[in-house]
C-alpha cells in the first residue's frame, strides 16, 4: 500500500510575488509548474501569511530600523526585519491570481499574531498547530513543499513536517529564495542547528 501524501503550496501570495512589497525574484515562472503539480495530490494545502498592519517582523514596527536586517529584541531572540506584507484583508495577502485554488484545498493561516513570527506553516506553535492536526487526521505520510520562499517559510515547514514523523519532499524546481546566493548555505546550516 502506498504512503497517503499530500501537497503543501506555501504563501504564492501578491506580496511575495513580483510587483509585490516582498517579491521574490522569478517567483512568477514557478506559478504553472505548481499548478501541473498539483493534479497529482487528491489533498492539497496553501498557507497563508496572514499579519496584522504593525507585525514585529516589519521594519516599519521599530523605530529607524531597515528592512532586510536583524535586530536583538532581547538576550536570545534575533529577529528578521521585512517590509510590510500580507496584511490582513488587503490585495497583497490575497493568493496570486495565476494560482490555481479550490474549493476543495484546505487553507491555513499564519502569522496572525502581533508578536510572533511564524515562518512555518504549522505556525509559531508546532504543539498547537492547526495543520499538524489536520495531517494526523488525515493519516498523512509523506508531504510535498513548494512555493515560496525556499530559504525561509518553505524550508521551515518542512523542517516542522519531519519532526512529526513525516517524510518530506522540498520539490526545488517548484519553489524560489529570498536570497538565492545564499539559499544552499542557509539550508545546511539550518538542518544541522535545528535537527
Amino acid at each position: 500500500m502506498l504512503p497517503k501524501k499530500a501537497l503543501v503550496i506555501v504563501d504564492v501570495q501578491n506580496d511575495f510575488c513580483e510587483g509585490g512589497s516582498l517579491e521574490v525574484a522569478n517567483s512568477l515562472q514557478i506559478i504553472p509548474k505548481i499548478n501541473k503539480f498539483r493534479e497529482q495530490f487528491d489533498i492539497v494545502i496553501l498557507t497563508q501569511d496572514w499579519h496584522p498592519q504593525d507585525h514585529i517582523s516589519f521594519h516599519t514596527s521599530h523605530q529607524g530600523q531597515r528592512p532586510f536586517t536583524t535586530i536583538q529584541l532581547k538576550p536570545g531572540k534575533v529577529i528578521d526585519l521585512w517590509p510590510p506584507h500580507c496584511v490582513q484583508n488587503t490585495q497583497g495577502a490575497e493568493f496570486h491570481k495565476n494560482l490555481i485554488v479550490k474549493e476543495t484545498d484546505y487553507v491555513f493561516r499564519k502569522g496572525q499574531e502581533i508578536d510572533k513570527e511564524s515562518y512555518s506553516g504549522f505556525g509559531w506553535n508546532l504543539n498547537n498547530s492547526k495543520l499538524k492536526l489536520f495531517l494526523i487526521e488525515q493519516q498523512i505520510q509523506q508531504l510535498y513543499v513548494v512555493g515560496l520562499a525556499l530559504d525561509f517559510c518553505v524550508l521551515m515547514t518542512a523542517l516542522d513536517a519531519f519532526k512529526l514523523g513525516l517524510q518530506i519532499f522540498i520539490v526545488k524546481d517548484l519553489t524560489q529564495a529570498v536570497f538565492p546566493e545564499d539559499a544552499n548555505k542557509k539550508i545546511k546550516v539550518i538542518i544541522r542547528t535545528k535537527l
